[in-house]
Formats: C-alpha cells, sequence, structure tokens
C-alpha cells in the first residue's frame, strides 16, 4: 500500500456533514491521485471514521474483525527481534497481545492507523526515523492524517507556511516539522499520536541513545556484522529479489556485502551518463566480482518535456522537495518496475556509519570531538551556506528570510535540549537525524509511491546501535564501516569508492600514510567546496556531474503550462512577490546567457511550489 488517510470526525459535527466531507475528499482524491495508483479504496468502517487506500499493487494491507477494531498501514513492517515481515492480521493481533508496547516491537518504514473498538480510540504511529512521510492537521470538526499534503485543502483553507518556505529556498527541502502549508505539520519520528473523544494526544515511544556504547570496537565491529547478516535476511523473508541502488561510495557496498556474504540473490542498478566516472566504475566492478547491474538513465520524455513528464510528482511528493529533483529521482526508479520486483534497497543514509556528515566541525577541531555543537559553524558552512535570490520578495517576507539564523539555531536548541550532558557527536546525530537529513527520507517516500523502496541502513535493528558509536569509530576514517564491508565481503572492500579513490581495506603500517594522505584530501574536498561557494565559485554537484542538466532545466522552463504559471496575475505567491520586481526577473531568464543551473534552478523551486499551491487552491475553491 502506498498509503492511507484517516479522516476522524469530531462530536460537534453532524454526521451528515461529515459524510458531504467525505464526498468531497472522495472527488478529489480520485481527480487528482486516480491516475497514479493501481486502485484507490474508501471504507468508513464506523459513521465517525473515512479511510482512503492508496494500492500501488495487489495488497491491500487491511484488516477489521467483528468486534470493531481496524487496521491499515502503509509501508513495510518487521518485526524488531525476529526474522520476520508482519501483514495487517499479524500487526492486529500483536497490537491486542502487546498495546502499549506495541511501537517497539517493530522495525522497518511504515504508518500504522488503527482502532482500538474496546477503548474507543484512534491509533497512528510511524517508525522511529519517519521514513514514510505523513501531515497532520486538526479543525475545529475533524482530525486528518495525510500522506498527501494537497487532500488537507478539503477541510483547511491552504495558506503557505513563510517559514517552511524559507527553508526550502535556502535547502531545497524543509528542515523542520512544517509542511509547505500552514497549520499542518509533519509526524514526527517514533511518535503515538491518539484519538479519544475530541481530543488528540502525542507520546514518543523512544529515544536515541545518551552515551556511547561500553562495547570494544571487536565487539562493536562484530554486532553491526551480524546486524547486517540478519538484515539480508529480513528482506530475503519477503520473497522477492530485491534490486540494490549500486554505486561506487560506501553506503550501499555494505548492502551488497551483506546480501554476498548470506549468498542472497539480488541486483544492482546504477544512474548516470554513459561516461559518468561511477557508471564506468560500478559496471567494471560488477564484471570483476559477478553481480549483475543495469544502467539506468533519463528517457526521451524527461530529457524533452520533462515538465510533462515529472509534475504530477510535486502532487505525490506533498511539494517537501522541488520537482527537477522529486520528478528525476521518481522518473528513474520507475523504470525499476520492467527489470525487478517491485522492491528497490539503497543506502540512504550512511552518513551514521561514517564520517562524511559534520566534517566540518571535525575537521576545523583536528579530528578530535569538540566540547560542543558548534551551531555557528554548522549554520555558516551547512544550512546558510547557499543563499538565495531575495530582491523579488515583499519587505514583510524578508523578515522571515533575516530571521533564519536564529530559527535554525532555535531547531539546533530544542533538539539536543536534552543531550547537552551526552558527547557532541550524539547530540549532532539527533539534530541530522531528526531535521538534517530529511532529504534522503523524503525522496524515498516519494518514490515508495510505484514501488517498495527500502533504505536497511536507517532499519531500527542496524541505526540504533550505530548512533551510539564513538565518534572516532566513524568521523575519524570510517573505520566502523570499512571494517564491516571488509568483514562481509573482502573482495569487494578492496574495490575503491568514489572518495578519494580509496578503497575500504584494513590498513597496516605501510600503507596507513599514502591512505591517510588521499582520504584527508578527499575529506578536505567538501570543505574546500564550501569555501568556493561562498565565494562565488560554481562548484559542480555528483549530481550535476552524472548529467547534463542545463538542457534540461531550460525545456522545463519552454513548457507552455510552466509560462501560464508564471503569470502574475495568476500567482498564488503573489502575496510575497513583488510584481514590478517579478517581470523584471522574468525579463532576465528570456536572455539564455543568463540561464545558469543555480538560477534556473532557483526558479523551479518558485514553479514546484506555485504549481502545488494552485493545485491547493483549485480544491478548496
Amino acid at each position: 500500500m502506498a498509503g492511507v488517510l484517516l479522516l476522524q470526525n469530531k462530536s460537534n459535527q453532524s454526521v451528515s456533514d461529515f459524510n458531504i466531507k467525505c464526498e468531497q475528499l472522495k472527488k478529489h482524491t480520485l481527480k487528482k491521485f486516480g491516475d497514479s495508483f493501481q486502485n484507490i479504496l474508501f471504507k468508513q468502517p464506523n459513521t465517525q471514521t473515512f479511510l482512503t487506500l492508496f494500492l500501488k499493487d495487489n495488497h491491500e494491507k487491511y484488516i477489521e474483525d467483528a468486534q470493531g477494531n481496524w487496521l491499515a498501514y502503509e509501508g513495510i513492517v518487521y518485526a524488531l527481534n525476529e526474522t520476520k515481515q508482519h501483514n495487517a492480521a499479524s500487526l492486529l493481533d500483536l497490537y491486542k497481545s502487546k498495546k502499549e508496547n506495541f511501537a517497539n516491537q517493530l522495525d522497518g518504514h511504515f504508518v500504522i492507523k488503527l482502532f482500538d473498538a474496546a477503548q474507543n480510540k484512534t491509533i497512528i504511529l510511524n517508525d522511529f526515523i519517519k521514513n514514510k512521510t505523513n501531515f497532520w492537521l486538526e479543525t475545529k470538526t475533524e482530525f486528518m492524517f495525510t500522506p498527501f499534503l494537497l487532500l488537507s485543502a478539503v477541510i483547511q483553507k491552504p495558506e503557505i507556511d513563510k517559514e517552511a518556505f524559507n527553508e526550502y529556498l535556502w535547502r531545497y527541502y524543509i528542515m523542520s516539522g512544517r509542511s509547505m502549508l500552514k497549520n499542518v505539520a509533519r509526524l514526527k519520528g517514533a511518535m503515538v499520536y491518539t484519538i479519544a473523544g475530541d481530543n488528540l494526544t502525542q507520546q514518543s515511544y523512544w529515544e536515541m541513545p545518551h552515551q556511547y556504547t561500553k562495547l570494544s570496537y571487536k565487539e562493536a565491529l562484530k554486532k553491526l556484522i551480524n546486524s547486517f547478516k540478519e538484515t539480508a535476511k529480513l528482506i530475503h523473508c519477503d520473497g522477492r529479489k530485491p534490486l540494490i541502488e549500486f554505486t561506487m561510495g560506501q553506503d550501499s557496498r555494505t548492502l551488497l556485502a551483506a546480501f554476498k556474504n548470506q549468498d542472497i540473490p539480488f541486483s544492482t542498478a546504477i544512474y548516470g551518463k554513459e561516461d559518468f566516472h561511477e557508471v564506468v566504475g560500478v559496471k567494471k566492478m560488477a564484471e570483476r566480482l559477478n553481480f549483475k547491474t543495469r544502467h539506468v538513465q533519463l528517457l526521451d520524455s524527461f530529457l524533452e518535456t520533462p515538465w510533462q513528464d515529472v509534475k504530477n510528482s510535486i502532487l505525490l511528493g506533498s511539494a517537501e522537495e522541488p520537482a527537477y529533483l522529486m520528478g528525476r529521482i521518481l522518473h528513474m526508479r520507475r523504470q525499476y518496475l520492467k527489470f525487478s520486483e517491485g522492491l528497490a534497497i539503497n543506502g540512504v543514509h550512511g552518513r551514521f556509519y561514517k564520517d562524511g556528515t559534520w566534517n566540518e566541525m571535525y575537521l576545523m577541531n583536528f579530528y578530535r570531538e569538540p566540547k560542543s555543537f558548534k551551531s555557528d559553524i554548522f549554520i555558516k558552512y551547512r544550512a546558510l551556506n547557499k543563499n538565495y535570490r531575495d530582491d523579488i520578495f515583499t519587505d514583510d517576507y524578508k523578515k522571515v528570510k533575516n530571521a533564519s539564523k536564529d530559527d535554525i539555531k532555535s531547531l539546533i536548541e530544542e533538539s539536543i535540549g536534552s543531550y547537552k550532558n551526552s558527547p557532541v557527536a550524539i547530540q549532532v546525530d539527533k539534530f541530522d537525524l531528526e531535521h538534517y537529513c530529511i532529504f534522503g527520507t523524503a525522496s524515498n517516500n516519494l518514490c515508495n509511491m510505484s514501488l517498495d523502496l527500502l533504505s536497511p541502513l536507517l532499519f531500527r535493528r542496524n541505526l540504533e546501535f550505530a548512533l551510539s558509536l564513538p565518534a572516532q569509530w566513524r568521523y575519524n576514517l570510517s573505520k566502523i564501516q570499512r571494517g564491516i564491508v571488509h568483514g562481509l565481503f573482502p573482495q569487494l572492500a578492496k574495490e575503491k569508492t568514489d572518495f578519494g579513490g580509496v578503497n575500504m581495506w584494513p590498513k597496516n603500517f605501510f600503507t596507513m600514510i599514502p591512505f591517510l594522505a588521499r582520504y584527508w584530501f578527499a575529506q578536505s574536498k567538501k570543505f574546500r567546496d564550501k569555501l568556493k561557494s561562498l565565494m562565488g565559485i560554481s562548484v559542480k554537484t555528483q549530481l550535476q556531474k552524472a548529467w547534463d542538466y542545463l538542457a534540461i532545466y531550460r525545456n522545463f522552463l519552454a513548457d507552455e503550462e510552466v509560462q501560464s504559471l508564471l503569470k502574475y496575475e495568476n500567482l498564488a505567491l503573489a502575496d510575497l512577490i513583488k510584481k514590478e520586481e517579478w517581470a523584471a526577473m522574468l525579463k532576465q531568464y528570456e536572455d539564455p546567457n543568463y540561464h545558469t543551473l543555480d538560477r534556473l534552478e532557483f526558479l523551479l523551486k518558485l514553479i514546484t511550489v506555485e504549481y502545488f499551491l494552485q493545485n491547493c487552491r483549485e480544491i478548496n475553491n
């Protein structure tokens, strides 16, 4: 199941008025999402509850019993302490037996919605890092929990959240718990939401570790190696052969090593131009290590008419990321369905097992752990390192932008508040997990609308322990991750990575010096690139090296529908944008010499939000 929408009535609204809302919801759901799913089912298990089930395959993932209990879920749910995949029936049975401890028996990527008839309460809970995104809102007459932000416009007038929009323009995604619409929030990770009568309560069922593990490096390494072996078996119990998104990086090879170690069948896929160095490298690696890889490229539909090919991703992805990113990722992964069994896995987010996330903080401190979270360094070199054009915006909106630094500082303080006595690496990871790494889980969630996409590095059985590893095992030389890959599949550890060309083989006295030289040079490149960006020097990302996007972005802009979205008289963003400055900016874009990747991406960010807001208005009107 791709998603489950829940609309819950309150006692101050009649059943007849509630049913009118349900009918409106049906109409708009079918109009906006009917072509995106194999089937959409509507259910009313009782007079106060309306459910919409979005099916991408033949698995409904819904059950109700004779006592009036019901349960529906989206995503994939595993048992936390067993090699077992759950279905709707086993989940309902587990809830009946475990009740309050139900959530702590689960692993995977999921959102579960259920009704406890005996206690007359509705429960919504999600996985511990919210890999499956849902949004929720409360009005005077109902509650809604939905995988699609757009549908909230059925019961509430849509209004842009300026703070969320500001975060999106700085980063290309929203770091806080906000959504693109005011008064609609994302579900928090590891949270149980309970509706009893007209009241909603929230309770967390999991906490990050507060201190480092007391295990030795060898003991910790052994534990993680065994955990990844078990993870491969866990995914295999699904019965489908997974497709691994395999690159020259360290994260995806951690997964491939586990499947190779357990001799479990899999295939792989790599994305990019024919001559992209990772494509060339992966193909050679596949030949040497005897595994199959597929080369995925952008099809003519995307290259020539990208807007028409990807605009639906904005509604499916709730404008959490711009269409040029969401659309490309969805376009690419939908191709997997032609040569896979509908199950893919990737290495999002391997940052918690290695160095790269906060390298400035540790590099500047000579790889020693700092005494406190260096929020100013993070804000300058990470969060706000890429300024965006603001001359087109109203003075009122600029006040929101000018408060960006203070807002992010508050976000950091709120996240790490009860962890001030924990090691800084744990504080950093907590903020990263809750806020900064949203971009990877948002794109995974979008693609879960078409196929089952898992990130085993984010499974609780693996990540919960990884978060307790001392900083020197991770940030300094990726020691623990290199140890995992070598322990699972030594031949793969010998292969070069995309990180300075270093491999993942254990080092001795003679090999350590050249390894360190290459490693630190590659590590400092990230920092050097940040400095170049601050100096106004254009730096190509790995994604931009994989494909030439300039021509594609121009084709986005040339689309007639896009041009109509840019007309000021129809602009949903007009409350934030000054008319004359908007016209002057668009005039600049008429000159092809003005086109750069950054400038086109900025405009495409605005177009993404504009298209989303116009669809929201259409529903609400």
